[in-house]
C-alpha cells in the first residue's frame, strides 16, 4: 500500500518536456535575430559607408603625393553611391554602395565653429582634387555628410578623420 502511494506523488506531470523547451528557445532566438538585425542595419550600413569612404579619401590623398590632377570623387548614379580615386582624369578604384537608403551633402566648411549638414549640397557628382602636396583647395577642409549626420572631414591639408571638422 505505501508502494503506490509513492508512485502517484512522482507522476504528477508537473515542468515543461526537453522538446518543448526546445521549441520555445528556438523560437525566442529567430525573433530576437530577426528584430536586432532590422534595428541595426541602418547603423552598420552607414559606417560600411563611412570606412569605405575614409580608406578611399587616405589612398587618394597618398596617390596625390608628387603628381598632379589626382581627385577623390562622389557621386550618385542610378541608385548608387560610389567613390573613387581619380589619377589623370582616369577613375582608379571605386567602392559602389546601393545609394537608395542615403542622403549624402558635401561641401568646403566655411565657419569651423558651426557645421551644418543641412546647409551642404546634395551629391550628384563631385571631384574634390588633391595638389602635389596631398593638400585640398579648401581652407577649413571638407565636411561629407551622411543623412544629415557628418561622417568624414578632410582637412585642408588632405588628412581624412572621421566625423566633423574642427
Amino acid at each position: 500500500m505505501s508502494h503506490s502511494r509513492i508512485r502517484s506523488k512522482t507522476i504528477s506531470g508537473l515542468g515543461y518536456s526537453l522538446v518543448e523547451v526546445t521549441v520555445v528557445i528556438a523560437v525566442a532566438s529567430i525573433l530576437t535575430v530577426s528584430i536586432l538585425s532590422r534595428s541595426s542595419n541602418d547603423e552598420f550600413d552607414r559606417v560600411l559607408v563611412q570606412d569605405a569612404l575614409l580608406s578611399v579619401a587616405r589612398l587618394t590623398q597618398q596617390s596625390a603625393f608628387g603628381r598632379q590632377r589626382v581627385s577623390l570623387n562622389l557621386q550618385l548614379f542610378d541608385g548608387d553611391l560610389s567613390f573613387g580615386s581619380k589619377l589623370d582624369g582616369t577613375l582608379q578604384s571605386t567602392a559602389v554602395f546601393d545609394g537608395s537608403d542615403f542622403v549624402m551633402t558635401l561641401g568646403p566648411v566655411t565657419n569651423i565653429n558651426a557645421i551644418s549638414c543641412g546647409a551642404l549640397t546634395a551629391l550628384t557628382n563631385y571631384d574634390l582634387d588633391f595638389n602635389d602636396l596631398g593638400d585640398v583647395a579648401h581652407p577649413l577642409g571638407f565636411q561629407i555628410c551622411l543623412n544629415q549626420s557628418p561622417i568624414v572631414c578632410i582637412s585642408s591639408a588632405g588628412f581624412a578623420h572621421k566625423g566633423v571638422c574642427e
